[in-house]
């Protein structure tokens, strides 16, 4: 997933040109939570360790995408380049 204040890219980590794009959202931060919302969803995003490590939760419509399950867990671009090292 790449978040940018313009657009919500989910990514196949198998096949990196096979995305959906997300364009129509709002989002507020408090604390260590993200919430982003769509009129079908809420995706909140919480910092749950400072290596930084974040938990999704999508509440709201099913997130319809074929073949592909979405990640409860992230990091940073940054860090999880450091892990593949």
């Amino acid at each position: 997933m790449s978040i940018t204040k313009k657009s919500i890219r989910w990514i196949n980590v198998c096949d990196e040109k096979d995305t959906f794009e997300i364009h129509d959202f709002s989002y507020s931060t408090e604390g260590n939570k993200t919430v982003f919302k769509t009129p079908e969803r809420t995706y909140i995003l919480t910092q749950i360790d400072k290596a930084p490590v974040y938990e999704l939760v999508i509440e709201g419509q099913k997130l319809e995408m074929k073949n592909k399950r979405v990640s409860a867990y992230f990091t940073t671009k940054k860090l999880a380049s450091f892990y593949r090292a």
